[in-house]
């Protein structure tokens, strides 16, 4: 199984959000959105559009990252915000969360942070997390980790830079409580053209979740026992080595992200916090951050003209440390091949992955 037989791997699929859990990841894909949009207006106007103070707040990070931008692109992408901002004495230009835009009263002129103006207007989720199925210390364990191994890269197609792609691969993984954890960047090939195939045999390992590390989770100033059914997730971060520090800044707003995202969701369910939730939390924690991962990247790599890659989120949900990735005893411990596709930059990636159950 180390090598992908035959034509194709089944394409993987974008997060999909329960519905109860839309209007918090809306309101954080705002955040992401109007903290970008604040970046280029401060660097049009920074005495109009004054930044935070303090430090380590998204729009800072959206700034510092814009400041490693070539000029040229810098005023492209200000040139299509500002305007914007500024006709009919508007603060913010239209939002991709269609339930958040001028109700949401956030001033890009404040120095206040957009996450602290949003966090006024949080929604109050409407569902119950389903309480945990506890494991018993007693129960026989058959699986200790689940581990995402890498088998295969392609270049369909080189990108527009001049020369070979120099291409490296980083990423963020979040365990079952929510916690991101960045996973070191490589070189997958320094000289990569069409046609080129770099192939792991046996699977590189990418990212390991040992379950022992996730048995308690802090939701609201409590701490609460994790259980199972447990959901992992890994983002994807593809560059060519030209783009910079692209997979820094990821990992730093994905962190600022889910601090945000754990303190709104625990404030949603803070009256269902009696019971055994800690999965349950540490997945919606989880899945919120990695779709607006997933949204507000891609709105980002437009708006900025910014050549790296669009972040992708693998997510895998586990029954239990003693059952199969079927759900059952006697299944399979490994799944099937899986592809990810970017055709970004005039370039065609793609990489192929699966999950593996360890003892």
């Amino acid at each position: 199984m180390a090598v992908i037989q035959g034509a194709d791997a089944p394409q993987e699929q974008t997060i999909k959000l329960e519905p109860e859990l839309r209007g918090i990841a809306e309101q954080a894909l705002a955040a992401l959105e109007l903290a970008s949009q604040k970046a280029l207006a401060h660097e049009a106007s920074p005495k109009q559009y004054p930044m935070p103070k303090g430090s380590g707040h998204l729009e800072q990070l959206m700034h510092a990252r814009l400041r490693q931008r070539p000029a040229a692109t810098r005023r492209a992408a200000v040139a299509q915000i500002l305007p914007r901002l500024q006709s009919g004495g508007s603060n913010f230009a239209p939002s991709l969360a269609p339930g958040l835009g001028p109700a949401a009263g956030v001033d890009l002129r404040s120095t206040t942070p957009v996450a602290d103006q949003l966090e006024r207007k949080v929604p109050v989720a409407s569902f119950k997390p389903q309480d945990d199925t506890a494991v018993a210390a007693s129960k026989a364990a058959l699986f200790t980790a689940l581990e995402l191994r890498l088998t295969k890269v392609v270049c369909v197609d080189e990108t527009n830079e001049l020369g070979s792609d120099e291409i490296d691969l980083a990423g963020v993984s979040i365990d079952a409580t929510g916690d991101p954890r960045k996973l070191p960047r490589f070189t997958v090939h320094s000289d990569m053209d069409s046609g080129d195939k770099v192939i792991y045999n046996p699977p590189r390992v990418f990212a390991r979740f040992p379950f022992a590390a996730d048995t308690q989770i802090r939701i609201d100033g409590k701490i609460k026992p994790v259980g199972w059914p447990r959901s992992h997730q890994v983002t994807f971060l593809l560059c060519e080595v030209d783009n910079g520090g692209f997979p820094d800044f990821v990992t730093a707003v994905y962190e600022k992200l889910r601090t945000l995202v754990a303190a709104w969701v625990a404030k949603a369910v803070g009256a269902w916090i009696g019971g055994p939730i800690g999965a349950a939390v540490g997945a919606a924690i989880g899945k919120i951050a990695g779709w607006v991962m997933d949204k507000g990247f891609a709105y980002l790599v437009r708006i900025w003209e910014d050549d790296a890659f669009t972040p992708v989120t693998s997510t895998i949900e586990l029954d239990g440390p003693d059952r199969e990735l079927n759900g059952k005893r006697g299944g399979t411990v490994v799944t099937s091949a899986r592809r990810w596709t970017w055709k970004q930059h005039g370039g065609h990636y793609q990489l192929y992955l699966d999950w593996h159950l360890t003892k």
